[in-house]
């Protein structure tokens, strides 16, 4: 059973448990399955989470306000080949969340008695072709009837459409701001008024035109695909200030979206420098700069977390968190 299902989603499920709900105390236990995580680690995983628990309460979110949403405390069930799907209702005292595994049970493995398959549980990119969750719900009533082969010839069809279901999607708000915007293509930025500044990370028509542009309230980041426009991000990221600092003075509550292919990496990396350059602690972008901020990787983790309270799937990749922090932190 891979270590996601296993560990890391039962110690944030304990870890939300105990500073959502400190009094109801079956929500301070661990849970973890027993016929893979031996009573040692689970002790030595139990022994911890008072300090992350304490790291995430130093992220000063807004615990009320996440409670009128999680309303119960959280408690993994896990769900193999050899399993059933546990009943679900309302009525429970508890938010299950079921982790299923196509891993299968391996009778002659008496340390972890699960035959790991790889890429079960992750790794979608490896064995997905490309399909989305999103494209994937949309069709789903055609490719649950579809065999292994006819799903191979069938996903690259729906895949080459993705654009269009991309240019559907309007722009996230990220909170506390008022006016922080991320998004995945321009077609994002026919929802918002005018004038906004438009910050734009995209791959250059021309591989050799690696300088950013200013052109009016727009502003166009050079990135390659992945990794190595990551880095180069670190490189673009003072030249994105004045710009910032121009539109705030001018346009002090006007709209600022940043844009990038997928809405989840590089244009997160930008919002999350503009976010500790810009914000106040209860989100208000200014042009000034705030003498008293101190800027260290604390305070950038507790930005990064209003983007990741407001955008629950974005991904930055470590290269790109990296080139924030250098950029940042000098």
């Amino acid at each position: 059973m891979p270590d996601a299902l296993s560990k890391t989603v039962p110690i944030w499920a304990c870890v939300w448990n105990r500073l959502l709900f400190p009094d109801v105390d079956e929500a301070q236990r661990l849970s973890t399955p027993q016929d893979v995580v031996g009573e040692s680690e689970h002790a030595q995983i139990a022994s911890r989470l008072d300090d992350l628990v304490a790291d995430l309460g130093a992220l000063d979110l807004d615990l009320d306000r996440i409670r009128k949403t999680l309303r119960k405390p959280l408690t993994p069930v896990w769900v193999t080949q050899a399993s059933d799907v546990p009943m679900i209702d309302d009525q429970l005292a508890y938010y299950p969340i079921v982790l299923c595994t196509a891993s299968g049970r391996d009778a002659g493995n008496a340390i972890s008695g699960f035959d790991y398959v790889q890429g079960a549980a992750d790794d979608a990119e490896a064995w997905a072709l490309g399909l989305t969750a999103t494209s994937f719900w949309h069709h789903r009533s055609e490719l649950l009837q579809l065999s292994e082969d006819e799903l191979v010839e069938r996903i690259p069809l729906i895949t080459s459409n993705g654009n269009d279901e991309i240019s559907a999607v309007l722009p996230t708000l990220i909170k506390p701001t008022t006016q922080l915007y991320i998004g995945t293509n321009p077609c994002s930025t026919d929802a918002l008024p005018t004038p906004h500044a438009h910050i734009a990370c995209e791959q250059p028509v021309d591989n050799n035109d690696t300088s950013p542009k200013e052109q009016g309230h727009t502003f166009r980041v050079p990135c390659q695909p992945g990794k190595l426009g990551s880095r180069t991000l670190r490189h673009h990221l003072p030249s994105l200030v004045p710009f910032v600092t121009k539109h705030l003075a001018s346009h002090p509550t006007s709209p600022i979206l940043i844009i990038c292919p997928t809405g989840k990496d590089h244009s997160i990396g930008v919002a999350l420098a503009l976010l500790c350059l810009f914000s106040s602690p209860d989100g208000t972008l200014t042009s000034t700069n705030d003498s008293t901020r101190t800027m260290n990787k604390d305070f950038i983790k507790k930005r990064l977390s209003w983007i990741m309270a407001s955008i629950p799937d974005a991904n930055p990749s470590r290269a790109t968190l990296q080139s924030v922090n250098a950029f940042l932190l000098g």
